[in-house]
């Protein structure tokens, strides 16, 4: 899915929900959180808990400079990768390459923070293309009913569709295909079955690790999914998690890398990457009802950090986790 069709989905979705802020005449109150039995896990590991790999070192490979920004279905081992990230020149993310390169990002002063507007109908002017597409579809929605505001920005339900999870076509909006999984595509037939998240990071090869996400993003693609499901970055706490060969493994640092040049891959093949769970999913027994109770220092340092690597690849979108947060 192209950058403007991104742009434009999140526009409406911001709309819709201005729209229903502003017109409420509800009220709501929470006298308290119901009680329910479940299993209680305690994911802190403490705060002197440190990872021995992240002293490694990944393999390397000759940097290549891209000096074109056409696509092209071609990528050789040693020759850029030229599916350029966004369509904007504005983008602050790099056009990717097999060879591991610094990234850039926006960077902000955690001392002197940018201004933040608390008041809902003040739309940060974040680049050019969001107000054009806001525009686009604060129009576009003027005339839609309850029912289409709702579909579109919801969905339809789990597997009420082609895909796992579908948001309908409304208008000139073709709708959304949201599929699993971390092996390639699921649910169809004639794809790939790629190697394990925890095989592909054992590794510590960027030019590997990127190369498999792109060519899970091409497969992807290819199918007409417009969203990925993954990559999937929990720390696999839970020694018997069914789900854990899904993750990087249990080091932050490596997953975080890993989870990087997925993302850079699977968006370079032209769908969303999702960056999953978050946070503190560790476990699928039960997981809708355990507490996952963490103290800061051990989610910021281990937890969180992949997701924080996430952002930093510009990843499209992110994946709630399922249990109950006690922060």
């Amino acid at each position: 899915m192209g950058p403007t069709l991104r742009a434009w989905l999140l526009a409406v979705v911001h709309v819709v929900a201005v729209q229903s802020l502003t017109n409420s005449t509800s009220s709501f109150s929470f006298s308290g959180v119901p009680s329910s039995a479940g299993s209680s896990t305690n994911t802190s590991t403490g705060t002197t808990a440190t990872t021995a790999s992240s002293s490694s070192s990944f393999s390397t490979v000759t940097p290549v400079t891209t000096t074109s920004t056409t696509p092209t279905s071609v990528a050789t081992e040693t020759g850029p990768l030229t599916w350029p990230i966004s369509e904007y020149p504005f983008t602050p993310f790099p056009t990717p390459t097999f060879a591991p390169i610094p990234p850039i990002f926006p960077e902000t002063d955690p001392l002197n923070p940018p201004p933040v507007s608390s008041d809902f109908n003040v739309v940060p002017d974040f680049a050019p293309a969001w107000a054009t597409a806001y525009e686009k579809a604060k129009s576009m929605i003027a005339n839609f009913t309850i029912e289409q505001k709702v579909n579109i920005t919801t969905g339809v339900g789990w597997m009420n569709g082609l895909c796992v999870g579908n948001i309908p076509s409304v208008a000139e909006f073709p709708g959304l295909c949201l599929q699993d999984s971390p092996l390639g595509v699921r649910f169809t037939d004639l794809v790939t079955a790629f190697p394990a998240g925890v095989t592909t990071a054992s590794t510590w090869n960027r030019a590997l690790i990127r190369a498999r996400g792109l060519a899970l993003g091409q497969e992807f693609h290819a199918k007409g999914v417009n969203i990925a499901l993954g990559p999937m970055m929990n720390m696999g706490r839970v020694a018997q998690g069914g789900r854990n060969w899904e993750g990087f493994g249990a080091d932050p640092f490596l997953t975080g890398e890993a989870a990087y040049e997925t993302i850079l891959g699977l968006q370079q093949a032209g769908v969303q990457a999702t960056a999953k769970h978050y946070i503190n999913n560790e476990q699928e027994w039960k997981r809708t009802q355990e507490s996952s109770n963490v103290d800061d220092r051990t989610e910021h340092e281990i937890y969180a950090h992949p997701f924080l690597r996430s952002v930093m690849a510009g990843v499209s979108s992110v994946m709630c986790s399922y249990s109950k947060l006690l922060h």
